[in-house]
């Protein structure tokens, strides 16, 4: 996923909710189909907090 931000501003904090949502959103998924899809909800939580600058 690629972010012009000059096109699109968008804050670190609009990131982190968008990555966190689509983690639990993937999380949910996983639990309802019990099969893992192409989203892997752990990497999502990774860039969320790797944007925030530490560990979850």
């Amino acid at each position: 996923m690629a972010i012009n931000r000059a096109m699109h501003p968008v804050t670190d904090k609009e990131i982190i909710a968008f990555l966190e949502e689509e983690a639990k959103r993937a999380e949910a998924d996983v639990v309802e189909n019990q099969r893992v899809g192409d989203i892997r909800p752990e990497l999502l939580w990774a860039a969320a907090s790797r944007i925030r600058g530490g560990v979850k």
